[in-house]
């Protein structure tokens, strides 16, 4: 009794300060207290993500192992979507990767080296007629047969390009 009695007191003091949210305070159907831990948890979880803002999210193995199946099919529209999830560098327009010229060889050789599992070696040439062409060799395991396989991409006069995957093995 003499605590409730010191609570009240505590309380009509605070409201005398001129906080008028004593009263819902002592109110138990309020739902005040509610709010507050709910605003309280939301302001916790924005300042645990708040160092992540701006910043580019690692990528993870689910990516990696969906890259992979899109890979095995033969899937090109899933290979470019995967792709612009995880550089954010890329428009994806129909199935076709769409980037600056500059992009595309520092973007393929920092794709491939977060994959330790895969050795691969490519090289980047024009042919005749404007095309580029992009060769490489991929090997998925240490001792696994290398395959051979060739990409093909345009550029336009903006020098931007559209890589059109195909799946040639030699």
């Amino acid at each position: 009794m003499r605590a409730q009695v010191n609570h009240s007191l505590k309380a009509i003091q605070t409201a005398e300060q001129g906080i008028p949210m004593a009263q819902a305070y002592l109110d138990r159907n309020s739902t005040l207290p509610k709010l507050f831990f709910i605003s309280w948890v939301a302001a916790l979880l924005f300042c645990l993500s708040a160092p992540a803002f701006g910043q580019k999210k690692p990528q993870t193995p689910k990516i990696l192992h969906a890259y992979c199946q899109a890979f095995e099919a033969q899937d090109a529209e899933a290979m470019a979507h995967l792709l612009h999830e995880d550089f954010q560098l890329l428009d994806v327009e129909g199935g076709l990767i769409v980037a600056g010229r500059a992009d595309f060889t520092a973007l393929y050789s920092r794709f491939f080296s977060r994959m330790p599992e895969m050795s691969v070696t490519f090289s980047i040439y024009q042919e005749r007629g404007g095309t580029w062409i992009v060769e490489q060799e991929l090997q998925r395991q240490p001792n696994a047969k290398v395959q051979k396989e060739r990409f093909a991409f345009d550029f336009d006069e903006q020098q931007i390009y559209s890589i059109r995957y195909r799946f040639v093995t030699k």
